[in-house]
């Protein structure tokens, strides 16, 4: 089961510990709780690209070293 740990990482607890998890501080994540996490991420990410573009359009060299 997908949980999250108290200081915020996510991972997975076998299902017969899910209880003692939950108990410790664990949140057993669901599929719209995963869902909107990854969007804040998402729009985090476009706002801090959209804040600071010299910082993420660089480009990766193309062909033989080039830029």
């Amino acid at each position: 089961m997908r949980m999250m740990s108290p200081s915020g990482e996510l991972g997975e607890v076998p299902a017969d510990q899910v209880e003692a998890a939950t108990a410790a501080g664990f949140k057993v994540m669901t599929d719209d709780m995963m869902a909107t996490m990854f969007n804040r991420l998402f729009l985090a990410q476009k706002f801090f690209d959209q804040k600071h573009p010299k910082i993420t359009n660089w480009r990766l060299p193309r062909g033989r070293g080039r830029w």
